[in-house]
């Protein structure tokens, strides 16, 4: 069924479904996917969509900001497809079976998103209003901490809510900047920050304000520090030196501030092209935090 409402919310998984999840894995993991919900901020329309876990088991949720038209889709069929191979207990099995993710950003309809295309245009304008702090900044972080207790108290149903710590949220390039202020915000929902081709230099550029409210966040935030993955493609340093410039420096801010900070430089692909690899990349490093993370805890809990 293709999902709708007054919201103009939808999802282009056809087999979308309110139900949980089913044990389908592969191209039939799709159907596993929630039916998108919609939030609404000051007559803004926001949408959440969520893919349950490999193992049904959610000990982590990993927040996609802009998930479409393409990045909930790129890291669910990821997430599916390398953990599709195995069964708990299985020695390729990985922490990543317990991950679920939240696709949240701008109901579909409003760019007029439809089986064969949307309008670029609508979509870069609401992008700016929500990203670069000329209009809707501030409602897009209001709609995404109402999608946090949506999705972990209603969609999942989750006995009781995650801890920062269990949780990440993922940005890229403009929807990057979100995720950064997410991730700084007094609120503290979220311990471990993603963020690929982050456009620093966009917003100084747009809006110098916002620019140096966030390097301030960076610079003074009391939140405990977290993980961090800031990743710049090689091209993108070669022919933009000045972005490459802004994203050095915040990640610097972070790592004094005692944030455990890796970046990771992308050989292949230009700012419009590396999302499949930044995905990917996304997965491995995340896969690599969580598993060190549970042998960490098993040895505590293991400890006289």
């Amino acid at each position: 069924m293709h999902a709708t409402d007054s919201c103009g919310t939808g999802t282009g998984y056809t087999n979308a479904s309110s139900n949980k999840s089913s044990a389908q894995l592969g191209i039939g993991a799709l159907s596993r996917v929630l039916a998108p919900r919609p939030i609404v901020v000051a007559d803004a329309c926001f949408q959440v969509t969520v893919a349950p876990s490999v193992s049904g088991r959610t000990d982590f949720i990993l927040y996609v900001l802009d998930p479409e038209p393409e990045r909930f889709a790129l890291v669910t069929t990821n997430l599916y497809g390398l953990q599709g191979y195995y069964r708990d207990g299985d020695e390729g099995a990985t922490a990543l079976r317990h991950v679920a993710v939240a696709g949240f950003g701008r109901a579909p309809l409003a760019f007029d998103q439809n089986p064969s295309g949307f309008d670029s245009a609508k979509l870069s304008e609401l992008r700016r209003a929500d990203f670069t702090g000329s209009g809707g900044a501030s409602q897009f972080l209001e709609a995404l901490y109402k999608a946090v207790l949506l999705v972990e108290e209603e969609l999942l149903q989750l006995p009781k809510p995650l801890t920062s710590s269990q949780r990440a949220v993922s940005g890229f390039s403009l929807s990057g900047l979100m995720a950064v202020s997410a991730y700084l915000d007094d609120k503290a929902l979220f311990q471990t920050l993603l963020g690929g081709e982050v456009s620093l230099e966009v917003l100084r550029y747009r809006n110098g304000k916002l620019y140096d409210k966030i390097i301030e966040l960076g610079s003074n935030s009391l939140n405990a520090p977290g993980n961090v993955l800031w990743q710049l493609s090689e091209h993108t340093r070669q022919k933009s030196p000045d972005f490459a410039a802004k994203m050095d420096t915040f990640a610097d801010i972070l790592a004094r501030r005692n944030h455990n900070v890796t970046r990771q430089s992308l050989s292949h692909g230009t700012h419009h092209t590396v999302k499949p690899l930044v995905v990917l990349m996304e997965l491995q490093w995340l896969e690599d935090l969580i598993g060190s993370r549970a042998v960490t805890e098993l040895t505590t809990q293991s400890e006289p």
